[in-house]
This record gives structure tokens, C-alpha cells and sequence, in this order.
């Protein structure tokens, strides 16, 4: 564990906050303060945004001899005045962008979450959970680095398990009409689907959106946050599963690095140094299934297994030890289809599959697939695709 070096007088620390960024600066602020009363020599003075000049207030402390900078948040008035004013000043940027400050030399560290940790976890746990038919990505509306490190570890993540992710690109901050975007958004996926969101009051949007469209959560849309902020994810229904990133041991590897540019003067490095997530927390937004979910699965199964042969619905109805009519009830409350248009689906993908790698001809595909004959198939194709199965074979074939 590091500790402070004892100094002859104590170091002045100004802390830069945004309290309105919730739960994510109350936990940085702590992880600082726990490395404080370890025994530090530091007084600590609070510059909270945005209530406070913070020009003003930085350059005040600096005539009074301000020996270290904490800034948890990004300002272009701070990133100007530092680069005129405070370049020899001790300081640590936590999740702050570096571009922000590539005047300052050395003296300086960046200490943030390892964002691309935070994606690549809420994938690998999404894709845990089952087959679902879409996954899809909803972003800060600003566009911020770190939700843009996020979605491209969340889209490479499934990417590698050949799964497609959707990004919500819509957003808008006028909040009626972001809604409206992304009701419409939602009503473009295929059901079962699985989100993230950038973070949790984004996520809670998302419910809204869900809510208004008429998704049931999780039976239709299963969907995780970021930050694990238990006022939030607990005051919609249902309650909304979170990665949790370690905020505290940001503040205090932020303070640590403080302590470190202070010990080392003039000798200290620029560097960077990234904090892992701490787990995630599950909630109803992402519980397994119901019984009907696991119906659903056991279904998919029995006719992927049976796609080759003359597959009916009361066929798999039969399977299962179930009325035909509540499994239909079933495909449509959680996948909304009808389960010959799984059948179909299904079906047509082993086609594609055959097309694509193979030279098999179109009767033969016809008949290997379960359909009647090779003009039905040839029609249905066309239909479904937009394209002839010679087209689509020349166009996605392994020799194309």
C-alpha cells in the first residue's frame, strides 16, 4: 500500500468535482478522501462545478502557493488556464482527456477507467445469457470517448462470437424527440434483444422507450448500464443490471499518483494508469429467463436440429409436450414471430449457408432444406432477399 512521505508543512490540494455527475464523482471524491485519512499530510479544498468561477479559484490558489491539482472533470476554461498558468504545478486528471492538457509537461498523470473493460464485460456477459437475435449499443448523446471506447469493445467483443451489433445513432438531446428515435430504433430489432447502454441514466431512457413501445424486459429486451448507481438502476421497473466500475479506487490511485509527483519532483513522469471494473451487479433487467424463454430455446433447438426435414409447427408443438396454441403465444410474447416464420428463417439461413460454400444446385439445396421444390425455394428466396439464389451466390459465394 502506498502511503504519503511526511513534509514539513502540509501539501495544499485543490480537488476539481462536478457533484451533478452523480454517483461516479461521489465515489471518486471517497477513494481520495480514504487515502487522506491514512495518515496524508494534504488539506484538501473542494473547487465544485458548476457552482464556483474555476479559473478564478485556481488562479487565487495559485498566489497562495497551491501545491497539487485532483481534476475529476473536463472544462475547457481549466484546460486553458493550466496550459497558461499551472504547467508546473503538480496534477492528476481522473477520466479526463489528455488532449485537454498536451501543453503540460512532465508532473502530470491520467488515471481512468478502462473503458474498453467496461465494454468487452457487458458483452461476453449478454452473450452468457442466450440466443438472442439482436444486440445493440445505445451511446451518450454527446458522442464522449469514453462511450465510444465502450460501444467499440462491446461491437469487437461480439463481433468475435460472429454476432452483429446495432448502434442507436438517433439521439437527440431534446429529450421527446430522442424518445421518439429510439422507440423507433427498438421497433427495428429483432426480439429477443440485448443492449447496453452507455451508462445508467441513459439506460433508464432505454426503459422508457421500451415501456412505450411495449417490449417487456427482460422477456423481449434484456438491457445493462454502467456505474451500478443504485438510486437510478432500482427507480425504474425492472430494476436495471450495471457494470460496476471501481470509482473509489480511482480517487485513491488518483491521490496515489499525487503523492507520487510529489515525492519524485521535477523527476516525475507523464503517464497513465487504467482501473479494471469491479464486476457487475444483476438485476431483473437481465435475470435468466422465465420457463417460457427456456420453451423458446428448447424449440429453436428441435427445429435447427430438424431443418432438413418436412418440419411442422405441430411437429415441434409435439416435441415439447405442448398446445400448439401457446407456443404460438409464446414465439409471438417473446421473439414476435410466428414460429413458421422461425422455421422459415432458420431454414433460409442453412440455404445462404449452402449457397455460400458450396456448388451445390438450387434443387438439391431445395431438397437437403425441407422445401417442396426448387421453384418454391427459388420465389421465397427472392422475396425474402431481394436477390435470385444465383445472384446471392455470386455475389457472397466463396468463390465470388
Amino acid at each position: 500500500m502506498t502511503t504519503c512521505k511526511q513534509a514539513l508543512r502540509k501539501k495544499n490540494v485543490f480537488v476539481v468535482i462536478d457533484m451533478s455527475a452523480g454517483i461516479s464523482a461521489r465515489e471518486v471524491l471517497s477513494g481520495i478522501f480514504k487515502f487522506v485519512n491514512a495518515g496524508c499530510p494534504w488539506t484538501l479544498r473542494l473547487i465544485q462545478l458548476p457552482g464556483e468561477s474555476l479559473a478564478a479559484t485556481v488562479a487565487g490558489g495559485l498566489e497562495k502557493s497551491v501545491d497539487g491539482l485532483i481534476v475529476t472533470c473536463e472544462s475547457d476554461d481549466l484546460s486553458n488556464r493550466m496550459i497558461a498558468a499551472a504547467t508546473d504545478v503538480p496534477a492528476v486528471f481522473v477520466d479526463v482527456r489528455n488532449d485537454l492538457f498536451e501543453g503540460r509537461g512532465r508532473r502530470t498523470a491520467f488515471v481512468r477507467n478502462d473503458n474498453e473493460s467496461v465494454g468487452a464485460a457487458a458483452a461476453g456477459y449478454l452473450a452468457s445469457l442466450g440466443d438472442f437475435n439482436a444486440f445493440g449499443f445505445v451511446p451518450d448523446i454527446d458522442g464522449r470517448p469514453w462511450s465510444t471506447l465502450r460501444e467499440q469493445a462491446f461491437r469487437r467483443t461480439l463481433e468475435r462470437r460472429g454476432r452483429v451489433v446495432r448502434t442507436f445513432d438517433g439521439g437527440s438531446k431534446h429529450p421527446a424527440e430522442d424518445l421518439s428515435r429510439m422507440v423507433a430504433w427498438l421497433r427495428t430489432l429483432p426480439k429477443p434483444a440485448a443492449l447496453m447502454a452507455a451508462y445508467d441514466f441513459r439506460a433508464t431512457q432505454v426503459c422508457e422507450a421500451c415501456a412505450c413501445a411495449g417490449f417487456r424486459m427482460p422477456g423481449q429486451v434484456a438491457l445493462i448500464g454502467v456505474d451500478n448507481d443504485e438510486l437510478l438502476c432500482t427507480s425504474v421497473t425492472p430494476a436495471l443490471s450495471s457494470v460496476r466500475p471501481d470509482h473509489v479506487r480511482e480517487g485513491w490511485l488518483g491521490a496515489v499518483e499525487l503523492d507520487r509527483l510529489f515525492r519524485l519532483g521535477r523527476r516525475a513522469a507523464r503517464r497513465e494508469v487504467f482501473c479494471r471494473i469491479s464486476g457487475i451487479v444483476e438485476r431483473e433487467s437481465t435475470r435468466p429467463g422465465p420457463p417460457a424463454a427456456a420453451l423458446i430455446r428448447r424449440a429453436i433447438a428441435f427445429i435447427d436440429a430438424n431443418v432438413h426435414s418436412n418440419l411442422r409447427v405441430t411437429d415441434v408443438a409435439a416435441n415439447l409436450g405442448v398446445s400448439r396454441r401457446l407456443l404460438e403465444r409464446r414465439f409471438r410474447e417473446i421473439r414476435g414471430e410466428t414460429i413458421n416464420d422461425c422455421i422459415l428463417a432458420r431454414r433460409l439461413a442453412v440455404v445462404k449457408r449452402l449457397l455460400k460454400t458450396t456448388r451445390r444446385s438450387c434443387a438439391k439445396i431445395a431438397v437437403e432444406c425441407g422445401f417442396p421444390n426448387a421453384n418454391y425455394l427459388s420465389h421465397l428466396f427472392a422475396r425474402k432477399t431481394g436477390l435470385s439464389m444465383r445472384a446471392w451466390r455470386a455475389r457472397y459465394g466463396k468463390n465470388a
